[in-house]
């Protein structure tokens, strides 16, 4: 019962078991593979488990050159990435497969609700998520959730007053715009514009929020929709209108879209330690949850080592946040 490549004509069958598996994610799926292979070029190892004909295990991943030479991850840019089984013991049979490739590293990025059993776990973030299963957003949620002292009504209020409102949008050109602005606040270098525009075009559950006060765009989101989970996955605002609680508006009105269709939790996404999110995120309720990376082989570049780019970002932003140079170095730092 070997792991295999996928191969096109299972990609079907591939699909049936990611979207029936409890503990799948969007990054499992095929629309974000498409995504990457688009966006970044990377090359696709997505593998699977066959017993009898039938798939019982499969697992995402791709081929990416870094600075520290070839490396297996699963998933590049995601929170979570990795093998889906029938049986838990055969996540082992996927990890000895990738460690057959010529990789100077190989990582996993494990689910607190689906740990791997491996020695050699490194801290890759936080989780905070809220379980809303069978809730009431005004009983709940409203009346509950959101305490007094979380200041989270009040600031709901302030923002009605304002004319703030949520739409859907498509809009990816304004999104971008927002998107490559908060990437300059932050010092870090940007994605590439056609990752969001191929996220609108193949993964079906993608979401495209945007804030406005009145008829101006003041903040936007992204938010995956997959099984029973809504991910954030994406956020950015204008800071000068701040005073308007954009960033609340979005987080509220993504929890009530959530409810009522029918999620049972609410994924804030990943949080780096000692980010000012942290407390931002915790205030809605949220628990919060370890994320690990597993490595196989070799390690990633440490995220702390990463943040040495910052410093030469604030100085050179024209050009390492630029929207053309800007994602050739992000593609380097899966």
């Amino acid at each position: 019962m070997p792991v295999k490549l996928l191969e096109s004509a299972q990609e079907r069958t591939y699909h049936e078991y990611v979207k029936k598996h409890p503990h799948s994610t969007i990054f499992h799926t095929l629309g974000w593979k498409r995504v990457l292979e688009e966006t970044y070029g990377y090359k696709p190892l997505y593998t699977i488990l066959e017993d009898k004909g039938k798939i019982v295990g499969v697992c995402p991943a791709f081929l990416v050159k870094t600075i520290k030479g070839n490396s297996i991850v699963s998933q590049p840019f995601a929170e979570y990435g990795y093998p889906l089984v029938n049986r838990v013991e055969d996540i082992q049979k996927f990890i000895e497969f990738y460690k057959s490739f010529d990789a100077d590293v190989i990582e996993f990025r494990e689910s607190p609700f689906y740990p791997i059993a491996h020695e050699n776990k490194k801290l890759n973030g936080y989780l905070y998520y809220l379980d809303i299963a069978g809730k009431d957003f005004d009983n709940d949620i409203w009346h509950g959730v959101y305490t007094k002292k979380s200041g989270i009504r009040k600031a709901i209020r302030k923002a009605n007053n304002s004319g703030i409102h949520v739409c859907e949008t498509k809009d990816i050109d304004t999104y971008y715009s927002f998107y490559i602005k908060r990437m300059k606040e932050l010092g870090s270098p940007p994605h590439a514009k056609s990752l969001f525009t191929n996220i609108n075009s193949y993964v079906n559950c993608a979401r495209f929020t945007m804030c406005y006060t009145y008829e101006i765009p003041i903040g936007v989101m992204l938010t995956f929709y997959h099984g029973k989970t809504a991910l954030m996955w994406n956020m950015a605002s204008n800071l000068s209108y701040s005073s308007c609680m954009s960033n609340d508006v979005l987080y509220n009105e993504q929890i009530k879209h959530a409810l009522d269709v029918g999620c049972s939790r609410i994924d804030f996404g990943r949080t780096q330690p000692r980010d000012s999110y942290m407390r931002f995120k915790s205030k809605w309720g949220s628990k919060q949850a370890i994320l690990n990376s597993v490595h196989v082989k070799g390690e990633s570049i440490d995220k702390k080592k990463f943040l040495f780019l910052s410093p030469l970002v604030k100085h050179a932003q024209r050009v390492l946040c630029n929207p053309y140079i800007g994602p050739q170095i992000k593609r380097r730092f899966p």
